[in-house]
């Protein structure tokens, strides 16, 4: 009978107090301006091409193959990032990789700011690709591995809605600014987010394993 009820109670959710639920939500939301970046470069290309497609007033314009390649390299790189990432999170950590996939959105907006050719604008593209597809697995990794099961569906649906709200901020800015200053602005989501991971735990799981 004893050796039952000690099944039940082991068996039974833990729960913690309302700091541990703060610290839980600080963190989904850290990692979550992770993917408000990936938003932002996911709809940049939007803002881009409506400035530059066929435009004698522009400094450089796109033409028609020229913006199919632009909208697609983005996809391309995509899972070579994805890959790469899978690899290194259980080698370094889900922490150390959300900063280091903020490291090429950095470089991909400033050299979008200062782009003049078609060349850079692909350059920048691919770096903006690789980034998004790197910080995907572990952002999905870490919030599962640390929010109780009361909270990971909530927490994980913040940072779903985190991406397209990116998407949102992007066009936004695109309607008050021009381009060029819409990257500019675009590379304080990733400062940011470095700043903010650099506050959070590294997922227990992987300290364990």
């Amino acid at each position: 009978m004893s050796n039952k009820n000690d099944n039940n109670m082991d068996n039974t959710p833990k729960t913690y107090g309302p700091k541990a639920t703060v610290a839980q939500i600080f963190a989904t939301t850290a990692q979550s301006i992770l993917l408000i970046g990936l938003g932002m470069e996911i709809g940049m290309p939007t803002i881009v091409i409506q400035h530059l497609y066929r435009n004698s007033d522009s400094e450089f314009s796109l033409t028609l193959n020229e913006v199919s390649w632009y909208g697609s390299i983005l996809f391309i790189f995509h899972p070579t990032g994805s890959f790469l990432s899978g690899f290194l999170q259980e080698r370094y950590g889900r922490k150390r990789c959300m900063i280091l996939a903020n490291v090429p959105s950095i470089f991909g907006w400033i050299l979008l700011y200062y782009t003049h050719s078609t060349g850079s604008l692909y350059t920048c593209t691919v770096l903006m690709g690789l980034g998004i597809g790197f910080s995907e697995a572990p952002i999905l990794s870490y919030v599962g591995e640390i929010t109780e099961p009361r909270l990971r569906g909530s927490m994980a649906s913040l940072a779903c809605t985190s991406s397209m709200l990116g998407v949102l901020l992007t066009y936004i800015l695109g309607y008050l600014f021009e381009w060029r200053t819409v990257a500019l602005l675009s590379t304080l989501c990733p400062i940011t987010c470095i700043c903010l991971v650099i506050l959070i735990p590294e997922s227990p799981v992987w300290l364990v394993s």
